[in-house]
């Protein structure tokens, strides 16, 4: 009894797991269509919420955006370049506003991807 069980359950199983990593009419997978579905609830253009559905690295930056802005900072503050440098050093904690000396000043430019998304370079 327990073998012919597994036996349709196994089958079933596979099925579903399957067909949740089967593209749908849009060329997406289930959990892709979903962020393309979350993105566009988030106003973001199709291009980027196909962006946001098919690579990890938008997503992550998106994410990381989102998270920052969450605490208060704002994009191009101090608190957001350090918030951000923070969750790309693998640090998921809030931002830790540190001034800097004036003679060791960094420079950082924060340039709106649209979205919601902000890319910010300090150099």
């Amino acid at each position: 009894m327990r073998g012919l069980l597994a036996g349709l359950f196994l089958p079933i199983l596979l099925c579903g797991c399957l067909a949740a990593r089967a593209p749908n009419s849009s060329g997406f997978t289930v959990e892709q269509q979903a962020m393309f579905d979350f993105g566009i609830s988030q106003g973001l253009s199709k291009e980027k919420a196909t962006l946001l559905a098919v690579s990890p690295v938008a997503r992550q930056l998106y994410f990381d955006d989102q998270k920052c802005q969450s605490y208060g900072a704002k994009p191009g503050s101090d608190a957001y370049v350090a918030c951000r440098a923070q969750l790309e050093a693998g640090q998921n904690k809030p931002p830790v506003v540190v001034q800097a000396p004036a003679a060791a000043a960094t420079h950082c430019t924060s340039m709106p991807l649209g979205g919601g998304m902000v890319s910010t370079n300090c150099y």
